[in-house]
């Protein structure tokens, strides 16, 4: 078994890549998943990955936040 750590702003680029690349809105601890899954890309790399993505209870202030920052597959953004 593995644990993962995140960073906050991956969180956040976690929240924008949702939103712009599936239309999905989603609070940062609910994109922790899929920020994981970007740490550990090389891994993962050829292999059906499924991430669970629950609630969408973003405030107001972190959406900005998220919206400014670059998504998680900038280059050289993680």
């Amino acid at each position: 078994d593995d644990a993962i750590l995140v960073t906050d702003p991956m969180l956040l680029s976690g929240v924008r890549s949702l939103l712009t690349d599936v239309h999905m809105l989603a609070e940062p601890s609910a994109a922790a998943g899929l920020a994981g899954a970007w740490r550990l890309r090389s891994r993962l790399k050829g292999k059906r990955v499924v991430i669970a993505v629950t609630d969408a209870n973003i405030s107001v202030a972190h959406l900005p936040r998220a919206l400014d920052g670059p998504p998680l597959c900038e280059e050289g953004a993680y």
